[in-house]
C-alpha cells in the first residue's frame, strides 16, 4: 500500500512538525509519494510529473519551504484536481496535509492538521 500525501503550499503547519509526520509516514509505509497543491486547488508540475516519490523527511520540508512562495493563500483549498488525481492513480490512501479549511466533495481522504489525522467523510 502506497499512500499519496498531498501538500497544502499555503498552509501554516510548522516545519518540525512536517518533518516528523512525514519520517513516521516514511517509517510505516517505506513508499511514500507527495503532490503540491497550490492556491487555486491545482497540483503542481514538474517536467510533466505531478508526483514524486519521497526520499527522506528533509529535502521533502526543503523542498516546501522552497515553494511556498509561488502561491497566493485563499480561504479555503479546492480539492477538485487532487480527486481527479486519486481517480487517476486508483489511490485507496490520500493524506492531505493542511490546517486550512476543507470541504468534502464525497471522497475519503485522511487530513492532517498539524495536530492529528482526521477523516474527511465524503457527503
Amino acid at each position: 500500500m502506497r499512500p499519496l500525501v498531498a501538500i497544502d503550499l499555503n498552509s501554516n503547519i510548522d516545519y518540525l512538525v512536517l518533518f516528523k509526520f512525514i519520517n513516521n509516514l516514511l517509517r510505516k509505509f517505506k513508499d511514500v509519494d507527495i503532490t503540491f497543491i497550490v492556491d487555486d486547488g491545482k497540483i503542481l508540475e514538474f517536467d510533466n510529473n505531478e508526483v514524486f516519490k519521497i526520499s527522506d523527511s528533509y529535502s521533502t520540508v526543503e523542498l516546501v519551504r522552497d515553494l511556498k512562495s509561488i502561491s497566493d493563500k485563499g480561504d479555503s483549498l479546492k480539492l477538485e484536481s487532487l480527486l481527479k488525481l486519486k481517480r487517476e492513480l486508483g489511490r485507496s490512501i490520500v493524506i492531505l496535509v493542511s490546517d486550512r479549511k476543507v470541504k468534502s466533495k464525497g471522497e475519503l481522504i485522511f487530513v492532517f492538521d498539524g495536530k492529528r489525522i482526521r477523516l474527511l467523510k465524503g457527503n
